[in-house]
């Protein structure tokens, strides 16, 4: 019996998943440079381990709404992904409103400039 179909199959397969795996990889800013956190449910079922990030628990809660989950832009608001801005730059924008996106004097210096880098890797 011939076996080369299906060593040709199950190598197609596994770089598939292999292409799958790297782009995910890529396409979350939220996990760049990190490795994944496992958590049991037994440990805590309501945490998710990447919300331990306090730039990613800023975003989700003061930005999301209008820029999308991963910063890809929610109807006219715009995307903030490779938008090429440095981090002084987003700062200055969180801190002073654009456009029709308020101002968000609340945070503090640390908090800004974990937000902007967050943003930044977008």
């Amino acid at each position: 019996m011939d076996n080369k179909p299906v060593i040709f199959f199950l190598s197609l397969l596994l770089l598939a998943a292999l292409i799958v795996a790297l782009y995910q990889s890529k396409a979350n800013p939220f996990t760049q440079g990190k490795a994944p956190v496992a958590v049991s449910d037994a440990q805590n079922p309501a945490v998710n381990p990447h919300q331990a990030d306090p730039a990613i628990e800023l975003y989700t809660t003061n930005c999301a709404r209008c820029h999308g989950g991963f910063g890809e832009g929610k109807g006219t608001n715009p995307s903030l992904q490779k938008n090429g801005l440095g981090v002084e730059q987003i700062i200055h924008i969180i801190t002073n409103g654009r456009g029709s996106m308020p101002s968000f004097i609340r945070f503090s210096p640390a908090e800004l400039q974990k937000l902007a880098e967050l943003v930044q890797r977008f």
